[in-house]
C-alpha cells in the first residue's frame, strides 16, 4: 500500500482521487481549503485510521510550509504527490478587451504554478525518500503550446504551461533518484472551477479519477523516460 498526498480534496476530482485511493487501501493525506467541509469530513468518517486532513491554501506560503512540517513530523514518506488543486480564473476576456484583468492572471499563476511548485519544494525530502518517488501534476491540454486553439483564458493556459515546465525541471532531478513526474490532463471534468458544477462537461469526477489512477499505475510499469510524461487520463501523449 502507498502513502499518497492529494491537494484540492474539498470536492470534485481531488476528492474522488483521495476517496478512491483510500478504497484501494492507501494511506492518504487529504489537503484541502476547509477540513471541516462536507467532502473532507466524509473521508475522515469512513477512513479515520488512514486519512489525515490538512488545511492548504496555495496562495498562503505559511499554509504550504505547515503542510511540509506536518508530513515531516510523521516520519512518513510520500510515495505519490498528486498536485490537483488549482483555479480557473477569467476565461472571457481577449487581448483587445479593456476588461482583461492582469491581477487575476497573476493570481492564477501564483496558485496553479508557483503554489504547486512550493508544495513540491516543501515535500521534496518526503517524496525523494519514498518507494515510488512519483509526482503527478494535474495539468491540462490548455497548457499545450503546440495544440493551442484558444484566444483567451490567459491566466489558466499560461499557468498550466508554467506548471508543465516546472514538472519537466523537477523530473530531471527526480529521475536521478529513480523517480518521475507525470503531467496529466484530466479531461473535461464536471468540476466546480466555474463556481457551480459544470454539467456540460464529459466526465464525472469519479470516472475521471478512476481513469487517471489506472493510467498512472500503467505508466509506473514502464521505464522512466528522460522527459516527463504529458498525457491525458487515458494515457495518450499530448503535445508540449
Amino acid at each position: 500500500m502507498r502513502t499518497i498526498l492529494v491537494t484540492g480534496t474539498d470536492r470534485g476530482l481531488g476528492f474522488s482521487l483521495a476517496r478512491q485511493s483510500l478504497e484501494c487501501g492507501d494511506t492518504v493525506f487529504a489537503a484541502c481549503l476547509d477540513p471541516e467541509g462536507e467532502g473532507p469530513q466524509s473521508l475522515y468518517t469512513n477512513y479515520p485510521d488512514r486519512v489525515t486532513l490538512l488545511p492548504l491554501d496555495l496562495e498562503n506560503v505559511d499554509s504550504i510550509v505547515r503542510v511540509g512540517e506536518v508530513i515531516r513530523s510523521t516520519g512518513l514518506s510520500i510515495d505519490w504527490l498528486v498536485n490537483n488543486a488549482g483555479i480557473l480564473g477569467d476565461i472571457e476576456h481577449a487581448i483587445d478587451d479593456p476588461g482583461l484583468d492582469f491581477d487575476d492572471i497573476l493570481r492564477v499563476m501564483r496558485i496553479n504554478a508557483v503554489g504547486t511548485l512550493r508544495v513540491i519544494h516543501e515535500l521534496w525530502s518526503s517524496v525523494a525518500s519514498s518507494k515510488e518517488r512519483l509526482i503527478v501534476n494535474i495539468s491540462s491540454e490548455a497548457g499545450s503550446v503546440g495544440q493551442n486553439w484558444r484566444d483567451r483564458w490567459f491566466g489558466y493556459c499560461m499557468s498550466k504551461s508554467a506548471l508543465n515546465m516546472a514538472g519537466a525541471l523537477v523530473h530531471t532531478q527526480l529521475r536521478e533518484l529513480g523517480g518521475r513526474v507525470m503531467q496529466v490532463h484530466p479531461g473535461y471534468v464536471k468540476s466546480y472551477m466555474h463556481g457551480s458544477k459544470n454539467e456540460q462537461a464529459t466526465y464525472e469526477s469519479d470516472e475521471a479519477a478512476s481513469l487517471i489512477l489506472a493510467t498512472v499505475k500503467r505508466v509506473l510499469e514502464r521505464e522512466i523516460a528522460e522527459r516527463p510524461e504529458f498525457i491525458d487520463l487515458n494515457g495518450n501523449k499530448l503535445s508540449w
